[in-house]
């Protein structure tokens, strides 16, 4: 029995770690040291305290024999809450959108957080089956199990589109380039998967392409909008330097002529977004949010834990758990739909929901 207690400490503490650890894209802005330690702590503490609890709950529930549950039906009430709470761990080690990564290492490392999310959904399928028979909390254990993978498998595919391999060969198959170039393009990805050296050296043709663009830039001051519009351009155009790729002559005399236009501000008012998106595709999980999927399973997630407050909040009995026991468990549930709530919230008054507003002055 006594044995069962320990993991509240954890739980309480992983959210806490989980909920200091959203405000990630303060890393954007130069910080001080202490703050910068600060936030690292919290990154690594998040996923250390989860891992810690899901380990404690599964060596309590293996520490327990049938025998023992039927003979004391207070052991069995609480294997059945710590399998609830179990799913949770899940939840709070996909980590929130706001931070993904550290640093660029962080993302070559997502073979090893696919391992954790095999392993640790291995464990809390242990728990689940350790407190069976357990009618009274198997449907919410389910549904918090099936949000808890969906968030940690966001975040280890967030992990996966951001690193430098992966961007790379993306940046391959969406270049939108003319005949000649897609032609090199696959040239190039056929030598490097057979793993010989290549290297691309480009030859000077002014004469070529001697108009910038089409659609000259926009003349005056830009509102906020237009510099969204104009950030998002321009960050699609050059974020293949992330992974040392060129761009054309005409993608260069276009942004030339575009930031000889504009004012000191404005121009660092469009770098700033430009930046800010590069900070989102690569430190957090913008990519997989606003992808279809990515909209979809979050849909399913969030909707799994209303439901799951629900059944516990009106259908579950819970006379036989004491009030610090019923605390945690709404505490969990609230605070896993607080921070979904903000995340929606945080998605909808976002740069990258600006882009799909059309501006009819300059569509980019």
């Amino acid at each position: 029995m006594e044995r069962m207690e320990h993991p509240r400490g954890y739980f309480v503490q992983s959210l806490v770690a989980g909920g200091t650890d959203f405000r990630g894209p303060s890393k954007k802005i130069r910080e001080e040291k202490g703050r910068h330690l600060t936030h690292l702590d919290s990154y690594l503490l998040a996923d250390a305290a989860a891992n810690f609890a899901v380990g404690l709950i599964s060596n309590s529930q293996r520490g327990q024999s049938d025998s023992d549950k039927s003979e004391d039906p207070v052991k069995k009430i609480l294997s059945g809450l710590m399998a609830f709470w179990a799913p949770f761990l899940l939840l709070h080690l996909g980590g929130p959108d706001t931070i993904t990564a550290f640093s660029l290492e962080d993302n070559q490392l997502w073979p090893r957080h696919l391992f954790g999310l095999v392993v640790q959904a291995g464990a809390v399928i242990y728990v689940f089956f350790q407190s069976l028979p357990n009618d009274k909390l198997m449907i919410p254990t389910i549904l918090m199990f099936c949000a808890g993978i969906i968030k940690y498998v966001e975040r280890t595919v967030a992990l996966y589109l951001a690193s430098l391999d992966t961007f790379r060969d993306s940046m391959l198959k969406d270049q939108d380039a003319d005949p000649n170039y897609d032609k090199l393009m696959e040239e190039y990805a056929n030598k490097r998967e057979a793993e010989i050296s290549t290297r691309i050296d480009l030859t000077p043709e002014p004469d070529k392409e001697t108009k910038a663009s089409d659609i000259p830039p926009k003349e005056g001051e830009l509102n906020h909008l237009e510099v969204v519009h104009y950030g998002f351009y321009y960050f699609e155009t050059f974020k293949g330097f992330i992974v040392d790729f060129t761009f054309s002559f005409r993608e260069r005399d276009e942004s030339r002529d575009f930031f000889y236009r504009r004012t000191a501000e404005d121009a660092l008012r469009v770098i700033e977004v430009e930046l800010n998106f590069i900070y989102r595709t690569l430190y957090t999980k913008l990519e997989v949010v606003y992808s279809w999927f990515g909209s979809i399973f979050r849909f399913l997630a969030f909707g799994s834990t209303l439901v799951t407050l629900g059944i516990f909040h009106f259908k579950t009995n819970k006379d036989a758990y004491d009030g610090v026991e019923i605390g945690i468990t709404y505490t969990l549930l609230l605070g896993a739909i607080v921070l979904d709530v903000i995340t929606i919230f945080t998605m909808i008054f976002s740069d990258r929901t600006s882009t799909f507003i059309k501006n009819l002055d300059r569509p980019c």
